[in-house]
């Protein structure tokens, strides 16, 4: 299996990382915040069934970044049919914490 990149994106709020398409599966391996600006802020990874926003109920990862650091999560995660992979970050500014999920596609 060969690992690719799967999603990126670079929030202000909530977004969405990555979406497996219709009739495929997913395996995330991992997914990797890194905080680019001076400053700590809070994140928040959920692992979605179709549809559904992210919410308590499918939180995966939460926790605080400090400045210049990542926060790399090995996951393992399998997502069927238009699962999703939805990100949080309270930065206020897209550019501050950028979210990247690698893994494979079948």
């Amino acid at each position: 299996m060969a690992l690719k990149i799967l999603g990126q994106v670079a929030p202000a709020g909530a977004a969405l990382l990555f979406q497996t398409g219709a009739a495929e599966v997913s395996v995330i391996s991992s997914i990797i915040a890194c905080n680019v600006d001076t400053v700590s802020y809070n994140f928040t990874i959920h692992a979605c069934i179709v549809g559904v926003a992210g919410d308590a109920t499918n939180t995966i990862f939460k926790g605080t970044i400090p400045p210049g650091e990542s926060f790399t999560a090995v996951a393992g995660v399998t997502l069927g049919n238009l699962d999703a992979i939805r990100v949080y970050s309270n930065a206020g500014a897209i550019n501050k914490v950028i979210f990247t999920a690698f893994g494979d596609l079948s």
